[in-house]
C-alpha cells in the first residue's frame, strides 16, 4: 500500500460495514435475529465473525 491510497493520505479506507459486524454479535449473543429493525433501510448480511466453543 502506498501513501497515496491511504484516506486522507494516513488512514486504511473502510472496507467493512459496521452493521455486518454488529449484526453477528446482536444475532449470537442478544438473540436479536431481525436485522430490519436493528437497521431499518439495511438489506446486507452479517459475517460470521461470532461463534461459541
Amino acid at each position: 500500500m502506498v501513501k497515496e491510497d491511504l484516506e486522507d493520505q494516513r488512514d486504511l479506507p473502510v472496507s467493512t460495514d459496521f452493521r455486518s459486524v454488529f449484526s453477528a454479535v446482536a444475532n449470537t449473543h442478544l438473540n436479536i435475529h431481525q436485522n430490519n429493525i436493528l437497521f431499518p433501510e439495511w438489506d446486507g448480511n452479517g459475517i460470521p465473525i461470532m461463534r461459541y466453543s
